[in-house]
């Protein structure tokens, strides 16, 4: 298996895109060379050049300048290397946290899997970042006034660097990079195809961006043998290459601020595009791997264990989630839980869909429409399946669910649906499971009245 990563840039300054074409200098304009770099601008920024050029040299020699060595520090707790380091202790706290003596083989196989495949991120995220570095070489740099610039484009100018936007208001200047692969040794890579063809299932996770913020999801299903993994050649990587010309455009509002300010202005959005353009994957999110390795090695127990029934689906996912937040509770107290499950914070955003939820209906993985995969209507059962299993734990203590599933154990797990569970809880909780689901998705009761 090889990794390749396409990056397609559309960073925008104010009301401007970037683009990939080679600077070519309109008439009436000045072209300066301040130590190896080229600054073409309009006579009236002679100042504005002057006052920039120390400051694009110094971030230039910042850029350039080798990294220190790394300080080797403990690894935080669920870390990718402390979930690694401590392997045996956090597949016992998931055992035991659904009435197992230890974890079972496919627990084992997705743990590893998906450590194994997020430290290979995190080493192809550095590689990433290694290659993309030279292209934040800039060594030519364009200064416009956004009035000069639509002035000579509505006119027909032609200004290579930049196009006028339909609209005949907004300016873009668009570049866009197909850096290519970025690999590790052909033996490695082969080496790791090799491992994933061995696994009985197929682990999968993904990003997602909402707002700002980053989400993950994962997911595992059993292997088909067309999907057997096969070592492919590895493609050398595309060399990269610095950026043509780097735009700075003086737009109406900021014509009026002093050379010094605009130039500490620019300076600072290529200091952001430097960090950003070089910025790695967010693997070192250490709460939200977390999550996901620990809710479904602790789910995968659960469905190989337990119960594969297609009603399965709302105590399986809320007992992972419940069991994620705990083990982080465990070991990095309430902080670090909150991180990694924010259960009122869930529930919060998703209230307005209370009524719109039936855990009882809710269709397990393989059943489920695909366009109904990251609706929030999803999302919210997700929230209220955990808080049927926080109530359960709630009424009945710490001590619950073990028990609970070492009771559903008593029936074997092709005969077992989500009515053996009900019987197991009346019988251990002395109430209905039923009343339990329609506590977990009732209203908030209304706040207490206040005296005069």
């Amino acid at each position: 298996m090889r990794t390749a990563f396409v990056i397609l840039l559309a960073i925008a300054f104010a009301s401007f895109g970037f683009g990939a074409e080679p600077a070519a200098f309109a008439s009436s304009r000045v072209t300066r060379v301040i130590d190896g770099m080229t600054y073409e601008y309009a006579p009236e920024h002679e100042a504005v050049v002057r006052e920039l050029a120390p400051l694009v040299s110094a971030l230039d020699r910042e850029n350039k300048a080798p990294a220190g060595a790394a300080k080797v520090a403990p690894a935080e707790p669920l870390s990718l290397q402390d979930l690694q380091d401590h392997r045996a202790d956090y597949l016992s706290r998931m055992a035991a946290a659904i009435g197992l003596e230890k974890a079972t083989a496919l627990q084992d196989e997705c743990y590893d899997a998906f450590i194994d495949d997020f430290k290979q991120m995190e080493r192809l995220s550095i590689a990433l970042q290694a290659q993309v570095r030279p292209m934040t070489e800039i060594r030519i740099f364009v200064l416009w006034s956004k009035d000069d610039l639509m002035r000579r484009l509505k006119a027909g100018e032609k200004v290579t660097e930049f196009t006028l936007d339909p609209d005949g208001k907004h300016v873009s200047f668009n570049w866009n990079w197909n850096i290519g692969s970025s690999s590790e040794t052909p033996a490695q890579l082969a080496a790791l195809a090799e491992e994933r063809g061995r696994r009985s299932h197929d682990y999968r996770f993904k990003w997602s961006v909402m707002d700002g913020v980053v989400n993950i999801a994962g997911g595992f299903s059993p292997r088909q043998p067309a999907q057997e993994s096969q070592a492919k050649p590895a493609e050398q990587p595309t060399t990269a290459t610095p950026l043509a010309a780097y735009p700075l455009v003086i737009t109406p509002d900021q014509a009026s601020l002093p050379p010094g300010k605009l130039a500490a202005a620019f300076a600072k959005d290529l200091r952001d595009f430097r960090a950003n353009i070089g910025s790695r994957l967010p693997v070192d999110n250490r709460a939200l791997l977390a999550f996901l390795i620990l809710h479904e090695t602790t789910e995968i127990g659960i469905v190989d264990r337990y119960i594969g029934s297609a009603d399965r689906r709302w105590l399986c996912e809320g007992v992972a989630n419940y069991t994620a937040w705990r083990i982080a509770h465990d070991v990095g107290g309430e902080a670090l839980a909150r991180q990694v499950y924010d259960l009122p914070a869930q529930l919060a955003q998703y209230a307005g869909l209370r009524s719109k939820i039936d855990l009882r209906k809710w269709p397990a993985v393989e059943d489920e429409r695909k366009e109904d995969a990251d609706t929030p209507l999803t999302k919210a059962h997700y929230a209220y399946a955990t808080r049927a299993v926080c109530l359960m734990v709630e009424r009945q203590g710490d001590d619950f669910l073990p028990k609970l599933f070492r009771e559903i154990g008593r029936t074997l797990r092709q005969k077992t649906t989500m009515a053996t569970v009900a019987k197991a809880y009346k019988k251990l909780g002395k109430e209905k499971l039923a009343d339990i689901v329609d506590a977990a998705v009732a209203p908030p009761a209304p706040a207490a009245a206040r005296r005069p």
